[in-house]
């Protein structure tokens, strides 16, 4: 192999991990790094000139890639802020798309003469090479690349499908170097076999990955909804518990107005109506819910107002009622907390019923930079600090249980969820 095409092999591989990659979180002074990493990795494939007299020059030539490859994925650690499973990963869908992309070129310069036998002293095929990968390479990141950025595929790993996809890349690598022993490394039917084998390798990752986070996201969802029924039991004993303790409370001043003034039992009074909080709305849910966040907000100084029928949602589930309008209030009162005018610290609830259809809107202001991602709101915090984010996949879910969706906007600094579902009974 020419010192020429070292170099390039080297550069070949960073760029197509780089496919994937670049999208991810990056580390300070990443070109910096990414200059260090790179020349780390030509070095590695030029410098690897130690030969084992007695090895055979398959093995040598194997070890060369590893070598190289193994040197990539230092370098892709190095500049990008991600564990190194999930980096080892991704670099094995990039050595895919290397070694795919350079069978094809393969195969297009031993069934056609788009240039002549010899460039600039380099054979046709080196040169083919080096004219066709940018243009391929470009192809890829706008379908491979953007698809695996949208849906986020690298985001979580898994190992026993890592190993796999390790495992058809080493062995794509082992047979094509006996291919080169034997003489075949000019058949078009190796080129064909190795192709097959990326092709898989991309798929494994791509699909199946895409389908694991799907469902680590169900799990995680259902998670939340085992947690929402524990905290609306709790919440449910412990505001009948208050309840109970503010009817004793009343009963007990007025047995005390002969011994306090008017002033002091104006004092208490204030005092004990501040848990006389109880919300009836007709579904006891959205009455636990409400009068939980509404002491919430009392103390916070927000308004939280709901406008609506809870009985319309007698056909849903208690569960169901309590994680739907549970995620919408909570998010909207998140919000409204960061927003420092004190008039505009308003969540507004309303839900209207129109034959089958309910509709339910909550409406707050906020402050913050909004993105949407698919038409619904992304989190503002990352994914680290828990489960936020999920709150809107979770109703959404919910929403789509009862043949409705979940649509959200903004108007100048207001934000309006609209929540619709059927009572199809």
């Amino acid at each position: 192999m020419s010192v020429t095409h070292r170099i390039a092999f080297a550069f070949e591989i960073l760029l197509a991990e780089l496919i994937f990659l670049f999208p991810c979180e990056k580390r300070q002074h990443f070109f910096f790094r990414y200059l260090l990493g790179t020349l780390a990795t030509v070095a590695a494939s030029y410098l690897f000139l130690f030969y084992i007299p007695t090895a055979p020059e398959m093995l040598m030539r194997l070890l060369r890639i590893i070598l190289v490859f193994s040197t990539s994925i230092a370098a892709m650690c190095f500049c990008f802020n991600l564990n190194f499973r999930t980096v080892a990963s991704t670099c094995a869908a990039g050595y895919a798309v290397e070694h795919l992309t350079f069978q094809i070129v393969k195969i297009i310069s031993m069934t056609t003469s788009i240039l002549p036998d010899s460039l600039f002293g380099l054979p046709r095929w080196e040169a083919v090479e080096y004219v066709l990968f940018p243009p391929i390479y470009l192809v890829l990141a706008a379908t491979l690349g953007v698809y695996s950025a949208k849906c986020q595929c690298f985001r979580r790993t898994d190992r026993r499908l890592t190993l796999i996809v390790f495992a058809i890349v080493i062995l794509t690598m082992g047979f094509t170097r006996i291919a080169d022993a034997f003489g075949d490394s000019g058949s078009i039917s190796v080129s064909l076999y190795a192709i097959a084998c990326c092709v898989m390798a991309l798929a494994v990752q791509l699909i199946l990955f895409h389908e694991i986070d799907l469902q680590y996201e169900n799990d995680t969802i259902r998670l939340l909804w085992q947690e929402d029924q524990r905290q609306y039991e709790l919440t449910k004993k412990t505001i009948d518990t208050i309840n109970i303790k503010h009817h004793d409370l009343k009963h007990r001043l007025a047995e005390m107005n002969a011994m306090l003034s008017k002033d002091d039992i104006r004092s208490i009074e204030e005092a004990v109506n501040v848990y006389d909080s109880k919300i009836k709305t007709g579904n006891e849910a959205l009455d636990v819910l409400l009068t939980k966040n509404s002491l919430v907000c009392k103390e916070e100084g927000i308004s939280l107002t709901y406008t609506g029928n809870g009985a319309d949602f007698s056909f849903m589930s208690t569960m169901d009622v309590y994680s739907l309008f549970g995620n919408a209030v909570d998010n909207a009162i998140e919000a409204v907390r960061k927003v420092e005018d004190p008039e505009k610290k308003i969540v507004d609830i309303v839900t209207e019923r129109t034959g089958a259809m309910i509709t339910v809107v909550v409406t707050n202001y906020f402050s913050d930079q909004l993105q949407f991602f698919d038409g619904m709101p992304a989190t503002t915090k990352k994914e680290e600090e828990g489960f936020h984010g999920f709150g809107m996949k979770s109703m959404k879910i919910l929403a789509e249980k009862y043949h409705g969706s979940v649509h959200a906007r903004t108007e100048g600094d207001v934000f309006v969820l609209t929540i619709c579902i059927f009572d199809v009974r």
